[in-house]
């Protein structure tokens, strides 16, 4: 008797698991963001408004590994997959349209905040299929902001 593999978690999904089940350490916003991901994975299985589309937000991760997301040769760390992928993966069942129009990071000095958030805007700038998309950052500083444009 052969026995069919479990599907394939994705990798978005993996994280908010590994973090929920303590799995991986996280802060107390990260544990939230993790809990709500699974949390409404069992919303849109029960007909919600919003659902999780896994291609799309594979789209995004592999065009900002492809093309992007470089810094000094670190390969992409999988919470940053998981920001990426809620970012893009979600969108509204009847319109297709993403979910998330603005999204807020906060990460301690060191963690490729800026190579992310470049990242994120050239896939939104260039290859999120959007008309006319508007790419804005901010910083503390216009300097700093120069160096993510």
């Amino acid at each position: 008797m052969t026995t069919a593999a479990p599907p394939a978690v994705h990798a978005t999904t993996k994280y908010a698991r590994d973090v929920v089940s303590g799995e991986i350490i996280a802060g107390p916003y990260v544990r939230a963001a993790a809990a709500r991901h699974l949390r409404d994975l069992e919303r849109a299985a029960a007909g919600w408004t919003y659902h999780f589309d896994e291609r799309k937000a594979d789209k995004a991760i592999e065009f900002i590994k492809t093309f992007c997301y470089t810094p000094d040769g670190v390969p992409m760390q999988p919470f940053e997959g998981f920001i990426i992928g809620s970012i893009f993966g979600w969108a509204n069942a009847e319109t297709d349209y993403r979910r998330f129009r603005r999204a807020y990071g906060e990460l301690g000095k060191g963690n490729r905040k800026t190579p992310l958030a470049a990242s994120i805007g050239v896939y939104g700038l260039v290859a999120d299929g959007e008309d006319r998309p508007e790419i804005y950052s901010a910083a503390v500083t216009r300097d700093q902001a120069k160096i993510c444009f």
